[in-house]
């Protein structure tokens, strides 16, 4: 329901506003609207709601009533109130430009529900009726909404070609659109693990309504770059922007970003280590959501208690907030946060030392992520499986997992993911007894956990340097770990680990200390080398981890590097071996006059606009400032090397516009075919369903198996199925397999289609035939993934993407109900269209000589050519059966002519010879002076000149004699000089 405020109407108010006109009414609701007012905004709605209005004036009241509601997060309401506008015949009745608003309103309260599909075919709808009439305002929200619609089902290449009309050069847009189109923009790029893209995209966001008063998207894009911050390891920065954000959402009185809000700043205060106050915090998140019924928020604030009540040892309550986070994500199939959920819960069984039921866990969350092609759940999955396998002793396949996929987790670039990289080869490291080893991958770690500021995994991380040091009988330096540990665990109140502590701390202190020999100098060089080198894939970890070994190895305090902003000013980018006052008052040495003995400073400049500083007091004489000059000289390189990458990654994205993508056995050159083909690629890490629709020929199975050969399911079967070809009566076993002895004939079990496509593709061709019938058994399939044979008393569950095709026309199959409405929901997600042969005319020549060279191969045939003349003929000819009967035609050719042969317009069929074409007399001393490409353009040239004089130069008429677009003949006037003039 909705909550909030509602002191604006009150008797008087609602007696003033009953004596209103419409207009004045509509005008007073929008206003109250704008003022974030909206359960007056409502109520007025519905108070206004009369039988004399106009249709034009309900239809912008329901509209306006719909969004109030949206606002306050009743999206099931705001479909009821618009819900009479999906009878055709009342929205057709509507003026155009109210049309355009009350479809997209529809699309935009059936997305804030699971109905995800319907709000897409929904929204694809107010779109193209936006664009159609000119309705910028409404073809603008459209946009931002299809890629918000397709940004919830992980599609992100999509969501982010719908953004890309409103993020170019923007003129006359309104600053709110521009907003909230890089407001998406920043989220894809946060998804896609962009962050520095995403941070700027969502900084031009806030920058495009700095001057207007909208707490609502104001609140929002702070929420968002909290996210991102926040993934950048800037916790207290996401903390001050997320509170920064919640008095603008609740001022904005929208329930379900405020418990968004919560619930992220929970997440963030436990990280920072503020368990008390996350716990209140997303308690507070809880109860808003629950309120509102916003399950995602419920089920991810489920899961961010759970955690803190497992980090401080309460399991029970712990177990048993997660077991209902993953029940209900489980049913919401929210592959991200189900994964996520899933490491949570194996995280907190390993606290419990439970480790085959851990592994199960991030096994089960390594499928999850997999499915959903996410590759930094993969690795994270990945990692926390090889801790679990590690406790349980099995060291071999552990090691086997770490190789294989070490060098694919480098190249994410994510401090997280890398910093656990490092854990557990810290782990694996221990396990073989290389404890040097052991300790420089876990101080590695513990850098990377100072950097984002997440104490906990800091401390975690000291422990075990800590178990190390005592390994090798170094219990001085054990017990500065334990304790640098333990205080951590007792502010964070983590009372399993700080037990295990606690009697780390009591064993060494009962073992007497022994004299460790110091490791050779050039040993240590050596390894701090190393470590530095490994840095290089990521500029956030470099300085520290640089200041990190000079202040652990070589006992370096102060050590400070800083940027030059001008002559006099230096800002610390790193520090260690003091606090941030001191790193600032240190910049006055670097322009001291004199500099004192157990000083160094050096200039690093990396290129003209980027000047660093290195200053450090070395407090051993060992350090000499040759050894000092080769740290600086290993940072340099590594800093230009990590700006080179970033150079080059920039240009590897770019991509060649002119280049055309392959896709197995398609042959295509047409820009119609091109944008099908990008969007096919597109697709390719995604198990969304997809819709073909086109004539009979034109390729709809080549395009169905296409994607099936891009996408991660290559290797696993594609089933094409022909809807029409089955009786109807054996529809149903057909398609769903049957158990043996179901009915009469049954001797076998039969999988059916659907089992024999399982993990891979199932290809339904000429959907608009299934029978009416069994639609409900199909939508149950494509719903939930489950299969129950005929005969069979119990469902199973099978995974199979969708790819459906029909040459028929399903919007008016499901206006006269031949077709179910929600089952053409769900397959029109995703849609691709194939134009007729006829309207892609280019692709004739290629498609003819393609198949000539094909069938003359496959009979041993050689040397057949098609003549210039023949060709003209192929392409006026229409093709009714589009490349499948250009395809026969060729075939028979090929058949009944023998090698050597040249194709001439006589040797095609009579139904495509009886079109006039042109003679063309060619000379043998012409032929031998002049290319085909010549001599095609010659006759082209005439043909179309021909056409021209006979209509009077009328560009139209002659369009359609030739049967190509007016587009395509200005191109060819052009390339031939041939003026109107």
């Amino acid at each position: 329901m909705l909550k909030g405020k509602s002191e604006n109407i009150g008797d008087d108010d609602r007696s003033n506003t009953a004596t209103m006109s419409i207009s004045a009414k509509l005008q007073r609701i929008q206003q109250l609207l704008t003022n974030c007012e909206f359960i007056a905004a409502a109520t007025q709605c519905e108070a206004a709601l009369t039988a004399d209005l106009s249709p034009e004036d309900e239809a912008e009241l329901r509209c306006l009533w719909a969004e109030a509601l949206e606002h306050g997060a009743c999206f099931t309401k705001a479909i009821q109130v618009l819900l009479p506008y999906e009878n055709k015949a009342l929205l057709s009745s509507l003026p155009q430009t109210s049309q355009c608003r009350v479809e997209y309103r529809l699309g935009a309260a059936y997305g804030g529900t699971t109905d995800i599909p319907k709000a897409i075919s929904q929204t694809r709808l107010a779109l193209q009726q936006a664009q159609k009439y000119g309705v910028q305002d409404v073809e603008h929200q459209c946009l931002i909404l299809m890629s918000v619609l397709f940004r919830k089902l992980g599609e992100l290449h999509i969501a982010q070609t719908y953004l890309e009309p409103i993020l170019q050069p923007p003129t006359g847009i309104a600053p709110e659109i521009i907003a909230q189109a890089y407001n998406n923009f920043g989220i894809i790029c946060t998804l896609e693990g962009k962050w520095d893209e995403a941070r700027r995209a969502l900084i031009t966001a806030i920058d495009a309504v700095c001057e207007k008063d909208a707490p609502l998207l104001r609140g929002s894009l702070d929420v968002n770059l909290a996210a991102v911050v926040s993934l950048q390891g800037k916790m207290r920065e996401a903390k001050v922007l997320l509170e920064r954000a919640l008095p603008q959402l609740i001022r904005a009185r929208n329930p379900r970003l405020i418990a968004n809000a919560r619930s992220n700043l929970g997440f963030n205060l436990l990280r920072l280590g503020k368990i008390p106050q996350a716990k209140a915090t997303l308690q507070a998140a809880l109860k808003e959501a629950q309120s509102c019924e916003i399950n995602l928020i419920v089920a991810s604030t489920l899961e961010t208690l759970g955690e803190c009540h497992s980090i401080q040892g309460d399991f029970t309550k712990a177990e048993e907030l997660l077991q209902q986070s993953l029940e209900m994500l489980t049913q919401m199939r929210v592959s991200f946060n189900k994964a996520h959920a899933l490491r949570t819960y194996g995280r907190h069984l390993l606290l419990q030392e439970q480790f085959a039921a851990a592994q199960q866990a991030f096994e089960e969350s390594l499928v999850v992520a997999q499915q959903s092609s996410d590759p930094y759940a993969q690795a994270e999955a990945e990692l926390y499986l090889i801790e679990a396998l590690l406790a349980q002793g099995e060291f071999q396949t552990a090691q086997s997992l770490f190789l294989s996929i070490k060098e694919k987790i480098e190249k994410l670039d994510s401090l997280y993911v890398l910093g656990h990289l490092w854990e557990v080869a810290g782990y694996l490291a221990r396990h073989e007894q290389d404890f040097l080893e052991c300790i420089r991958r876990f101080k590695q770690a513990c850098s990377i956990w100072e950097v984002v500021e997440e104490p906990y995994r800091c401390a975690r991380m000291r422990y075990h340097i800590g178990l190390s040091y005592e390994a090798l009988g170094n219990t001085e330096r054990a017990e500065k770990y334990f304790n640098l540990a333990h205080q951590t665990f007792q502010i964070v109140a983590a009372h399993p680990m700080l037990e295990r502590t606690t009697q780390a701390l009591q064993q060494v202190a009962n073992q007497p200390a022994l004299a460790t020999p110091v490791p050779a100098l050039t040993t240590r060089l050596v390894d701090c080398l190393k470590s530095l080198t490994e840095s290089l894939r990521n500029a956030d970890i470099a300085l520290p981890e640089f200041t990190r070994l000079l202040h652990d190895d070589f006992s370096v305090a102060p050590i400070v590097v800083f940027r030059q902003e001008d002559e006099q000013h230096f800002v610390p980018l790193a520090y260690k071996g003091c606090n941030a006052r001191q790193a600032h008052e240190l910049s006055s040495r670097l322009v001291a006059d004199k500099k004192r003995a157990e000083e160094y400073i050096s200039k690093i400049s990396l290129h003209q606009n980027q000047v660093c500083w290195l200053y450090l007091k070395r407090n051993t004489s060992e350090l000499t400032d040759s050894m000092l000059e080769l740290f600086v000289w290993h940072l340099r390189t590594i800093l230009t090397q990590i700006s080179s990458l970033s150079d080059l990654s920039a240009i590897a994205s770019t991509s060649k516009q002119n280049e055309l993508l392959p896709m197995a056995d398609l042959i295509y050159c047409s820009a119609a075919m091109r944008q099908i083909v990008e969007q096919a690629h597109r697709l390719s890490q995604s198990n969304i369903n997809v819709l073909i629709t086109g004539e009979s020929g034109t390729g709809k199975e080549l395009v169905a198996h296409g994607i099936h050969l891009l996408s991660q399911r290559a290797n696993k079967p594609f089933v094409p199925f022909n809807c029409a070809a089955a009786p109807r009566e054996l529809l149903e076993s057909q398609i769903f397999g049957y158990r043996r002895g179901a009915f009469t004939g049954a001797n076998n079990s039969f999988s059916g289609v659907v089992g024999a496509a399982a993990n891979g593709t199932l290809f339904l061709d000429e959907i608009g035939d299934f029978a009416l019938e069994m639609q409900p058994k199909l939508l149950r399939f494509i719903q939930s993934g489950e299969v129950q044979k005929v005969g069979e008393a119990t469902p199973s569950f099978v995974d199979v993407r969708l790819i459906a095709a029909t040459n028929c026309d399903l919007e008016k199959m499901v206006e006269s109900g031949r077709f179910r409405a929600d089952l053409y929901y769900r397959l029109n997600v995703i849609r691709f269209h194939l134009p007729p042969l006829r309207e892609r005319r280019e692709e004739i020549a290629l498609l003819a000589n393609h198949f000539l060279r094909h069938y003359s191969a496959e009979m041993q045939k050689e040397d057949i050519m098609l003549m210039p003349a023949t060709i003209i003929a192929l392409e006026q000819y229409d093709w009714p059966g589009n490349a499948r009967e250009l395809e026969s035609e060729l075939h028979r050719v090929a058949a009944l002519l023998p090698s050597g042969s040249r194709v001439a317009p006589h040797h095609l069929s009579t139904n495509i010879n009886k079109l006039k074409t042109p003679s063309v007399n060619v000379s043998a001393p012409d032929l031998a002076n002049r290319t085909l490409a010549q001599l095609l353009d010659e006759t082209q040239r005439s043909i179309i000149s021909n056409v021209l004089e006979k209509t009077g130069w009328n560009i139209s008429r002659a369009a359609k004699e030739l049967g190509i677009s007016r587009f395509s003949l200005r191109n060819m006037m052009k390339r031939f000089n041939l003026s109107t003039n």
